[in-house]
């Protein structure tokens, strides 16, 4: 309900100009997305009163690592409605989009985008153990990276988007060593981690002279 009532509130800010409306989230977020997406549209409040003169507005739902969502009646709902579209973003070996196995439908997105963050040079070789491998893969961080680097199956990684690596060690440990990046930094006082004017975040080991002395 906040979410219809706000998006209702800037559609009648910006009535007279051409907008679109965009949702976003990551896994279970993800999904909650593409609900929101589909409530809006089927609800009509993309349409604007019939004394407009703009036409009705784009919905778009972009999905990071979404599980299923919906069974067939859900799918053909999503393909029914002209306005609306949905790109689910995947990493080659995160088992979540695959999930549930049994009861809900695969393909509900309009348009799928698959990366596969393994062919990275900025990262760790991904764990022998199954479960951090999975979790990895499925990390928010890493999937932006890939986005932001990969170029398709058959070349190689190259990062063309200005996005700071020592992201991926926010919460994790999947930095190689030489991007001076400590694990978890994103915790009380960042472990030395400082942004700067670029918004960059880097490593500064810079002690106070005062404790030094």
């Amino acid at each position: 309900m906040q979410v219809r009532e706000e998006v209702q509130r800037l559609l009648q800010v910006h009535k007279d100009e051409e907008v679109s409306i965009t949702v976003t989230g990551h896994s279970l977020g993800a999904s909650l997305a593409t609900l929101n997406a589909v409530d809006m549209v089927a609800d009509g409040i993309n349409v604007p009163p019939a004394y407009s003169k703009q036409s009705s507005c784009p919905v778009t739902a972009i999905l990071f690592a979404s599980p299923r969502v919906g069974y067939g009646g859900f799918k053909a709902a999503i393909a029914s409605f002209p306005d609306l579209r949905a790109l689910s973003v995947r990493n080659e070996f995160d088992p979540v989009p695959s999930l549930p196995m049994i009861g809900y439908e695969e393909g509900t997105a309009t348009e799928v985008l698959c990366i596969n963050t393994t062919k990275s040079q900025c990262l760790r070789k991904f764990s022998i153990d199954l479960f951090r491998f999975w979790k990895d893969h499925h990390n928010l961080e890493v999937y932006l990276h890939g986005i932001a680097g990969y170029q398709g199956a058959s070349k190689e990684f190259r990062l063309v988007v200005n996005r700071n690596v020592a992201l991926l060690n926010k919460w994790a440990d999947l930095l190689k060593d030489e991007h001076l990046a400590p694990a978890n930094w994103w915790v009380a006082q960042n472990k030395c981690m400082v942004r700067g004017v670029d918004g960059h975040w880097k490593f500064d080991d810079y002690e106070d002279d005062q404790l030094s002395g």
